[in-house]
């Protein structure tokens, strides 16, 4: 069995059922080995633990790129990754994982989860920031490109938490709100 498909497994089963619930035993039955041949993959269950959230810490930040591209403008790719988010929650395995692991860290992870979100918070802030950067029409006179990607991660700070605790439906609600209020203070003519 390929450490790929191990890796899906273990992003899957954390991902649902939290890091302290979920055995390597669980993970090898998912992909049809024994628990001891995990361990021609990966050092530990934590090795493993990392290696998924480090993965998906990359796939969220490729999302963004993803979403905020050149050839659209920076206020409607924001816009698209945001809803986006949403969707992803719903229909991919990293990004449950990965909230559930930046809200809810195993207790002998949790340095390992600060240390590495702090690492995706700034870039996805660089990263918004550069994209700004490139569009100053959509920034107000007066409001710098990098307090306008930190409003833009406190939004998706926020549509993360409302996706763990409240669920799709009340973070698309969120989402649609938090991006009217954003795109409008965002604008020269406050409108």
């Amino acid at each position: 069995m390929s450490a790929q498909a191990i890796r899906q497994a273990a992003i899957r089963l954390f991902g649902r059922q939290g890091y302290a619930a979920t055995p390597l035993s669980a993970i090898a039955a998912a992909v049809g080995i024994k628990a001891p041949s995990l361990y021609a993959h990966f050092r530990s269950k934590e090795d493993l633990f990392r290696t998924v959230f480090d993965e998906a810490v990359s796939v969220e930040l490729q999302e963004l790129m993803a979403a905020v591209t050149p050839e659209a403008s920076v206020s409607d790719g924001l816009h698209r990754y945001l809803r986006e988010t949403v969707g992803r929650y719903e229909a991919t395995t990293h990004l449950p994982f990965l909230l559930r692991s930046i809200y809810l860290p195993p207790p002998q992870l949790a340095a390992h989860i600060r240390e590495r979100d702090k690492v995706f918070s700034a870039e996805l802030a660089r990263r918004v920031e550069q994209a700004l950067r490139g569009q100053t029409a959509f920034l107000p006179l007066g409001m710098p490109p990098d307090e306008a990607a930190l409003a833009f991660i406190g939004i998706l700070r926020g549509i993360h938490a409302e996706l763990l605790y409240a669920g799709p439906d009340a973070a698309q609600r969120l989402t649609q709100a938090l991006w009217r209020v954003y795109a409008r203070a965002l604008r020269p003519d406050g409108r």
